[in-house]
């Protein structure tokens, strides 16, 4: 499912560099799939909030769609007209043989419940892997063998996770690590892939006592809160694995969960807010579009 690339170079892993590399890989396969569906692979990127510019915040998709030959629009669903009409919308592209995958923005607004809006996505176009189908084969399987075999979709931001682990040539089998985080798109996702590669892990989150006192046994530390600062230098393993996929907009920068000066003094690899796990998460955003097109019947 996901071959070990070497990329690191010093302490720094570059989600930029290996982003691209995976978005070039993509090429043939949109050609073939477009020859093959007469078509484009179709994405929609549904908006649901209503203060929320739905363009600029899937700005960074769009952009990313247009260069790889993916088809990809935004639904605005005003959530004034409550779940159930979200729900029928997302019922709608499903059945929209235009549509490969479907991305719906989290968090929903307040008052409705995830579950009930997202069993009404087709597992087959859930590409961040939430549906309860998608979860139940991600959650029941215990190798990555297992899980390629089950095609589930997996969260994109779990698997860029663990990319960008893999690409740090780091020895997962065995070592111990602990995941701040248990969101249902990167924290919870990431701690059972890397029990799926036999770590050891440890899941953690804000309000777990003496943080420091998991992270400073960690050979993998991956954060995913959305709190910058959280993990410091001195929390850190010296030799660790450290990966970021916290990100939080301040004063108009995007930052971290960790303290990178600090932290990178200790890591043998971590990634960088910007520039880390957020460009490796699009391009295996794309890569789900593409692969859902692939299994489609012409």
């Amino acid at each position: 499912m996901i071959p070990s690339t070497p990329l690191r170079t010093g302490r720094i892993l570059d989600g930029a560099v290996l982003a691209k590399r995976l978005k070039a890989a993509l090429r043939p396969r949109v050609a073939r799939v477009t020859r093959r569906l007469g078509r484009r692979p179709g994405l929609a990127l549904v908006a649901c909030k209503a203060k929320t510019s739905a363009e600029l915040y899937f700005s960074r998709e769009l952009k990313a769609c247009r260069e790889a030959g993916i088809a990809a629009r935004v639904e605005r669903a005003d959530p004034r007209r409550g779940e159930a009409a979200l729900t029928r919308r997302l019922a709608a592209l499903s059945r929209d043989r235009r549509i490969d995958g479907i991305l719906l923005e989290f968090p929903l607004p307040p008052g409705f419940d995830a579950q009930r809006v997202l069993a009404s996505l087709a597992p087959a176009k859930d590409i961040e892997g939430l549906t309860p189908e998608n979860q139940g084969r991600l959650f029941g399987s215990k190798h990555l063998d297992e899980l390629e075999r089950s095609r589930a979709f997996v969260p994109c931001t779990a698997l860029a996770i663990l990319r960008l682990l893999k690409a740090s040539g780091a020895k997962v089998t065995g070592a111990h690590a602990v995941v701040i985080g248990r969101s249902r798109v990167a924290g919870r996702p990431a701690a059972h892939l890397l029990s799926c590669l036999d770590a050891t892990v440890t899941l953690a989150h804000s309000r777990t006592r003496g943080l420091a006192r998991y992270t400073a046994t960690a050979d993998i530390l991956v954060t995913a809160v959305g709190k910058p600062g959280l993990v410091r230098g001195a929390m850190v393993k010296k030799g660790a694995v450290v990966l970021d996929a916290g990100t939080t907009w301040r004063g108009g920068k995007l930052l971290g969960d960790v303290h990178f000066a600090s932290a990178s003094k200790r890591a043998a690899a971590i990634t960088p807010v910007p520039g880390g796990i957020g460009p490796v998460t699009v391009a295996e955003l794309l890569n789900a579009v593409v692969t859902a097109a692939e299994r489609r019947k012409a």
